[in-house]
């Protein structure tokens, strides 16, 4: 587990569950299919959680590493 703000990990058990819940939490939050745009994303991650939650998202972010 990472400590710093950047959560880079090969599966979501291995990011903070900080960041994890945020993005749990956003997706309950929104209504059915709503499109969603994740700047910053980094690897992906909560904009897959939104993904599998039913809502259509693009992920943006200027880094080129993962």
């Amino acid at each position: 587990m990472q400590e710093g703000e950047r959560q880079v990990a090969p599966q979501l058990n291995g990011i903070r569950r900080d960041h994890v819940e945020r993005y749990l939490w956003a997706a309950r939050q929104l209504g059915a299919s709503c499109r969603v745009v994740d700047f910053a994303c980094g690897i992906g991650y909560g904009a897959k959680i939104l993904a599998e939650a039913g809502h259509q998202v693009v992920g943006f972010d200027r880094d080129a590493e993962p």
